[in-house]
């Protein structure tokens, strides 16, 4: 699998150990103004797209993979999920391609889960990594078009390999401001979180504040019939996301729901489909919600497939998701 950086959840160790409380929740710090800038954020409605794995089933390379994808639902997606760790650049000739098809990237760039580079985030905020940095920025300017960028999504299963929350929001704040002098003006600077965090109330630990942060957003997937996972039970859109909105509320940000996966039940062949009807009725009712990302992935970490179309009944459904107007922004 291309991503590098692994879904939320991955294991029950992730999720009931290092989700849970950390260190003691860090200082606000002094606001700081944002720059205008070009945002990624539709004028109206919600942003539909997807992460698409490149795998034999979805295609040989990522534009067949998206092609393919959009063929499959029959629609363009508005916004397309990108990982990169930290010794890969941007963009590639392929971030330049979607780009050209209309799409809008949400970037997520980091040290990675296991933090194979060992660098720390005090290292990043202590300015050891600024020729990465500005490198980045370099990027982001030539790329041109609004993008949202995302420092180190999930951050909150990496603390035994790059530092505390505190340091998180130090390294996170460090990046943004190294943007804004490097004269980045198309970022929307999103914190991503795992969606189970805010059910857990630790969300705001993670926060940098208002003045850095333009989206939050939560990674999060219906983990039915996925081995060695406390949340493995069948759950609802509604019941995974419906904590992370309310705090998304609570600190008076967009949210973007940036992973959003479901199995199969093979003893209740339609209940996948009718997982994302209920997921766009909620939706229609959740207008802080401004973009989601389906992760059109195979199984992997113990799970059955997570295709939109491991059914005709799931690949009608999830089409019917598509067609909504709500998700035409």
């Amino acid at each position: 699998m291309r991503r590098l950086l692994l879904p939320a959840a991955t294991s029950l160790a992730l999720l009931a150990g290092i989700i849970g409380p950390a260190s003691a929740t860090p200082p606000a710090g002094t606001a700081r103004s944002i720059p205008a800038a070009s945002s990624a954020l539709p004028t109206s409605g919600t942003q539909f797209g997807a992460y698409v794995e490149v795998d034999p089933h979805t295609g040989t390379d990522r534009r067949s993979a998206v092609t393919h994808f959009e063929s499959l639902i029959q629609r363009k997606i508005a916004i397309e999920r990108v990982y990169r760790t930290w010794n890969e650049s941007f963009p590639t000739a392929d971030d330049l391609w979607s780009r050209n098809q209309g799409h809008t990237l949400y970037v997520s760039w980091g040290l990675g889960r296991h933090n194979a580079f060992g660098i720390t985030w005090a290292d990043v905020a202590a300015g050891r990594q600024d020729a990465r940095i500005d490198a980045w920025a370099a990027g982001i300017r030539r790329f041109g078009a609004p993008m949202y960028f995302s420092f180190h999504h999930e951050p909150e299963l990496s603390q035994a390999n790059s530092g505390t929350p505190t340091d998180y929001i130090a390294a996170y704040r460090y990046v943004h401001d190294r943007f804004v002098a490097d004269g980045v003006t198309n970022v929307t600077y999103g914190l991503t979180l795992v969606a189970l965090t805010a059910a857990k109330g630790n969300a705001g630990m993670w926060y940098p504040g208002g003045a850095y942060v333009d989206v939050v957003a939560a990674d999060g997937a219906n983990w039915f019939g996925c081995t060695g996972i406390s949340t493995a039970t069948w759950r609802s859109f509604r019941t995974i996301f419906e904590p992370f909105y309310q705090w998304a509320l609570s600190v008076n940000k967009p949210m973007v729901v940036a992973e959003y996966a479901s199995s199969e039940d093979p003893a209740n062949p339609g209940r996948k489909a009718a997982w994302f009807g209920s997921a766009a009725k909620v939706l229609r009712t959740w207008p802080q919600v401004r973009a989601v990302s389906y992760l059109q992935v195979a199984g992997g970490h113990g799970c059955p497939p997570r295709f939109v179309d491991s059914s005709r009944r799931s690949l009608r459904a999830f089409r019917a998701m598509g067609a909504d107007p709500h998700l035409s922004g």
